[in-house]
């Protein structure tokens, strides 16, 4: 599967969601893991990435809440 044909805009949506290799990305779990984070980063967002066997559950939230819960 293409990079250009990962759904980003629709995982960025705030919501958890359940990305299972061979339907939603080919690379190794953790390889996609890491490529989510990094896809976050560069749009200024940050993500939770957790991987299983043939999974990934990633979550994309603003990095500013982040920010703000470490201020309190």
């Amino acid at each position: 599967m293409p990079k250009h044909l990962y759904s980003w805009r629709e995982w960025m949506d705030g919501e958890v969601h359940i990305l299972k290799r061979g339907e939603h990305f080919e690379k190794d779990p953790e390889a996609f893991a890491k490529s989510v984070r990094r896809y976050a980063s560069r749009h200024g967002m940050a993500a939770t990435a957790i991987r299983g066997t043939d999974t990934v559950t990633v979550q994309f939230f603003d990095a500013d809440e982040t920010e703000r819960e470490g201020e309190s």
